[in-house]
């Protein structure tokens, strides 16, 4: 069975200064976290926010002992949100269970066939301007000897993976959909910016909109 350790020993090779304090923070904390949620897991494809409806809907379908063997077999975390659009599980690359097996095909079965039936969803994209990393700015003064600053970047932001996103969903929905930026940029910590709590209060309010 593969665990969070196991992914964070890999950081051991790294070579760079950044790469081996990320290793060792990643180390301190079991391993460096799994990035894709287990219905991504399950589903082998990239599941958009929007989607996220129709695959609790799809393992919602499932028998309560189907639902509960799932949950144990991967460790979904008691405290987790959802019990299958969440990354806090422990992802298994070998099933060897017969009837975990069974219980994911037929998870497959009818997430795929809800997602054939649904129109097709249309995502809002955020963006943000990244500052460049500090392998990011030697290599710009490699190339560049006449002084000029490594300009920033426009990348894509997925607001579910900005920092504190679970708890800001519950704390948005908890206060009933009454927070602010302001409130967000304090409970989150130095990383969640401005721009980065404007793109999470604006992803919060569309997906109460879509539900309701």
């Amino acid at each position: 069975m593969t665990t969070f350790a196991d992914f964070g020993r890999k950081g051991g090779s790294a070579r760079t200064r950044r790469k081996r304090a990320a290793a060792r923070a990643n180390g301190k904390l079991g391993g460096r976290p799994y990035s894709r949620t287990l219905a991504e897991f399950l589903l082998r494809r990239k599941i958009p926010p929007e989607q996220q409806r129709l695959v609790e809907k799809a393992f919602g379908d499932l028998f309560q002992h189907e639902q509960e063997a799932i949950r144990k077999y991967f460790h979904v975390m008691d405290w987790a949100l959802s019990p299958i659009y969440t990354d806090a599980f422990i992802p298994i690359s070998r099933i060897l269970n017969r009837d975990i097996r069974f219980y994911i095909k037929k998870f497959r079965l009818i997430a795929n066939h809800l997602f054939a039936k649904a129109r097709p969803p249309k995502p809002r994209i955020y963006w943000e301007w990244r500052h460049p990393s500090y392998e990011e700015e030697e290599r710009w003064e490699a190339r560049h000897e006449s002084g000029i600053p490594c300009p920033s970047r426009k990348v894509r932001v997925d607001p579910t993976r900005l920092p504190s996103f679970s708890y800001m969903k519950w704390l948005f929905e908890h206060n009933n959909g009454k927070l602010s930026v302001a409130e967000i940029c304090d409970g989150a910590g130095a990383q969640m910016t401005r721009r980065r709590a404007e793109i999470l209060l604006d992803y919060l309010r569309r997906q109460t909109a879509n539900k309701s």
